[in-house]
């Protein structure tokens, strides 16, 4: 998001401390702070308990201590001015909609949630929450959220029946996830020479996203061992998650080195990473529920 000569943006977020689950240098655990982004989007960051080494009850009590903070500092933190609009961007936790809901009944602001995971769904499918008396409860708070929200936007339309269900139809967007232009390669930044070399020197298949359950990290390790009779072939790894660690040691136990974990690099590197593969992958758990992450092919630019 930016701010423009037509509109003002702030953000509400958290301390950063995703995917190692411990909070970025210069950062601390309590108070408040503000920052601007880019020259002109003020950043105002909450307190919250970092997410640890992840597990059910790192992960609920990081998702709780945004909503503590959010409706304890937000309102203050916006200096009592007005907004047209609040957007919640919506990934998991579904959660992070409750201060949004707070700030819309002080504010008098229409209220967007972009949905880009179903909850209480996804919390199954990745196996988070397998009691079903938690998931029919989760299910509750998610319908709530939904009736307190003025515009729910979909990044899929596959998601329109899931959320329709516990929501009005008329009140539900398809709004995909865009894509940026970064201009022409000789403006996007250069390439670490290891990495270069190696998408120039052999077939690169390359994943980039989050490294976590839902991506069925373990297919790709079984992968990279089938193709291990190919010289040229490298399957080439950007990003990372909180899946990372672990399919390390499993590449490393059964010494399977086709398999190359790069790191994580800025947006301006990834067009050029991007161009200089053989193939790109997505790779998604096979659940029904990710099924419908995956945009229609018409809505692909």
């Amino acid at each position: 998001m930016c701010s423009s000569d037509l509109h003002d943006v702030e953000v509400l977020t958290g301390k950063p401390n995703y995917p190692d689950g411990a909070l970025f240098p210069g950062y601390e655990q309590d108070g408040c702070m503000t920052e601007v982004f880019a020259d002109r989007i003020t950043v105002h960051r909450i307190p919250l308990r970092p997410r640890g080494a992840g597990g059910a009850k790192n992960l609920a009590l990081n998702y709780l201590s945004f909503v503590w903070s959010g409706m304890r500092h937000s309102f203050r933190l916006l200096g009592g001015k007005r907004f047209d609009a609040i957007l919640v961007y919506a990934p998991s936790p579904i959660t992070a909609a409750l201060p949004a809901i707070w700030l819309k009944w002080r504010l008098r602001s229409h209220l967007a949630v972009w949905i880009q995971d179903l909850w209480p769904e996804s919390l199954a499918a990745t196996g988070f929450v397998r009691n079903r008396i938690l998931l029919r409860i989760t299910g509750a708070l998610v319908a709530w959220i939904y009736s307190r929200a003025d515009t729910l936007l979909v990044q899929s339309r596959g998601f329109v029946a899931s959320v329709s269900r516990r929501a009005s139809l008329d009140k539900i967007v398809y709004f995909p996830n865009a894509y940026c232009d970064l201009g022409p390669a000789t403006a996007r930044g250069k390439l670490p020479p290891m990495l270069e070399d190696l998408l120039e020197s052999h077939d690169c298949l390359v994943f980039a996203g989050n490294i976590g359950r839902a991506q069925a990290m373990g297919t790709l390790v079984e992968a990279a061992a089938s193709l291990s009779d190919l010289p040229r072939f490298k399957l080439v790894v950007v990003g990372s998650g909180s899946e990372l660690q672990a399919i390390k040691d499993e590449a490393a136990r059964r010494g399977i080195e086709n398999i190359i974990f790069a790191g994580r690099f800025p947006p301006a590197l990834m067009p050029e990473i991007f161009d200089r593969s053989a193939a790109l992958l997505v790779s998604l758990t096979r659940e029904e529920i990710f099924s419908l992450t995956i945009p229609d092919r018409k809505s692909v630019v």
